[in-house]
């Protein structure tokens, strides 16, 4: 693949390099070109040359390295046929190596901050390009497109907190609250240190006395029993449905006990659970509510955000989330004034008045670098919601159509070994795409081939909260009733679906995941 050669021109990495217009009667020794254009960016050639009215950039140079510059009066769409590969939305070539990158996002004609992901040697291939998905390399989750977008924002959110001298709650720490409680239609939003300790203290506030039962689903993240636990409670374990990966009530209504004061339901992996059976059932109970939304922002049952049916609804802003922010730190919303109130002295040491401690509470308090932060985000946060969606509809469409793949629902055919996540509600925000594999082994068998391949992937959960040794034998639920829970151990796995996909990187993971099935 021949280059313009170009004197080498020093520049440093943050600065911006800038491509004239394509001189499209310029000819190039490519096929189909009808022209090229070449810049020199350090040490590295930035080539861009117009294909079949389509414009590709390549980039000739020596090593794997983070780039971030600007390419403007492009929109890089084309197909590179030089190797026998199709569908590839940007190709870059260092020399003889073709290196396909994670692509960022293309708006306003440019793309900011290109991350150089795998490097592999160019030559002519006769298998279709999706059976060279092994190729190309694809993350479970990389914030770089979606951090760099905005970094301009979050710079300047950064350095106005550091000339405000105010580094503990405060205007910042107030806004995102106002804002955040309007997302989840309530009245107040109390931002505090993690998801984890919005739930902690969503119980410490409901003044649940020591021995007092919560009903927490088997199949979560650990912090949600956990919190039980540091709160003096008792967790007490309920199986799952394994279609919807949230609590089951049929289970629940069987472990309710005249010591049973709340349960927590989980919106897991982004799917709103049920709210309209888990409020009958827990006023059928007495039950108070606790929603356990970290996984959750911006999902919705019937219409209505999670977090606003219950006493309190407890969220995370764990970089992972759908809404991230840059370290841990979470929010407790609520529509109850006399909750927030008791809850806001408890997230500063249960002190009203200053140095007056009415409660004994804890260091729970959100610092407003975060909440700065988060506050630029927010405003996207509807757009990477409705990426993921589409990003999980192109996995349903496309591998829905495969031999032994089916929904996860009560009527899938007994030969299915590959079940879909389905959205019950319809207005899930997918924080996960979790994959059921049926069989024996069959899901660490996937799981071997999608590491072969370099797609990243996670187990999420190995274990059922009652299987935890530190629960063993010392709580209650734990027993032959988690069925489901227990299954869903050795079946999920879950697989890419950030907002900032590539169709290349959709395309890889569907291939390599038909190219497994194939073998069954």
């Amino acid at each position: 693949m021949p280059f313009e050669e170009i004197a080498s021109e020093s520049i440093a990495d943050s600065r911006i390099a800038r491509l004239d217009e394509l001189n499209d009667d310029t000819p190039a020794a490519m096929p189909n070109v009808t022209g090229k254009h070449t810049k020199r960016c350090g040490t590295f050639t930035l080539s861009v040359a117009r294909v079949d009215n389509h414009k590709i950039a390549f980039l000739g140079g020596g090593l794997d390295f983070f780039l971030h510059f600007r390419l403007e009066l492009l929109h890089l769409t084309a197909v590179f046929p030089i190797v026998g590969i199709r569908n590839v939305r940007t190709g870059i070539v260092f020399g003889k190596r073709l290196v396909w990158h994670n692509a960022a996002r293309l708006s306003d004609r440019r793309i900011l901050g290109i991350k150089i992901r795998h490097a592999f040697e160019t030559r002519p291939n006769k298998r279709h390009a999706l059976s060279d998905a092994s190729m190309i390399r694809v993350p479970l989750l990389d914030l770089s497109v979606q951090n760099g977008e905005i970094e301009t924002e979050l710079t300047e959110a950064f350095r106005r907190v550091i000339r405000s001298c105010c580094y503990i709650m405060g205007p910042e720490l107030e806004k995102l609250e106002k804002d955040t409680a309007a997302l989840c239609a309530v009245k107040h939003a109390i931002g505090v240190s993690s998801g984890t300790d919005a739930i902690l203290l969503a119980l410490m506030a409901l003044d649940l006395k020591e021995g007092d039962e919560v009903l927490v689903p088997a199949f979560t993240f650990f912090a949600t029993a956990g919190c039980v636990v540091r709160a003096g409670l008792t967790p007490v374990f309920v199986d799952i449905d394994p279609h919807t990966f949230n609590i089951s009530l049929e289970d629940a209504a069987a472990k309710v006990s005249p010591r049973t004061r709340a349960i927590i339901p989980v919106h897991l992996f982004g799917q709103a659970a049920d709210m309209d059976a888990l409020g009958r059932f827990a006023n059928q109970h007495n039950l108070s509510i606790v929603e356990d939304c970290a996984q959750a922002i911006g999902a919705k049952w019937r219409g209505n955000p999670v977090g606003s049916f219950g006493n309190f609804g407890a969220f995370s802003f764990f970089p992972s989330k759908n809404l991230g922010g840059f370290g841990d730190s979470g929010l407790l919303v609520t529509n109850d004034t006399a909750l927030a109130e008791r809850a806001r002295i408890l997230r500063v040491h249960g002190m009203s008045p200053k140095y007056y401690h009415p409660f004994i509470g804890g260091n729970f308090r959100m610092d407003p670098l975060q909440s700065a932060l988060i506050s630029v985000k927010l405003p996207h946060l509807e757009s990477y919601n409705r990426r993921r969606t589409a990003n999980a509809s192109f996995y349903r469409k496309t591998l829905g159509g495969l031999p032994h793949v089916a929904d996860n629902t009560a009527d899938a055919p007994d030969d299915a070994v590959l079940l879909l996540p389905v959205d019950f509600s319809g207005e899930g925000i997918w924080n996960q795409f979790t994959l059921r594999v049926i069989g024996t082994g069959q899901r660490d068998s996937l799981r071997a081939h999608l590491n072969a391949n370099g797609i990243g992937n996670d187990i999420y959960y190995p274990l059922s909260l009652d299987q935890q040794e530190c629960f063993k034998n010392t709580v209650r639920g734990g027993d032959k009733t988690i069925r489901a829970a227990h299954k869903l151990g050795g079946e999920v796995i879950s697989i890419p679906v950030f907002p900032d996909l590539s169709q290349t990187q959709l395309e890889t993971v569907t291939s390599v995941i038909a190219e497994w099935l194939e073998k069954l």
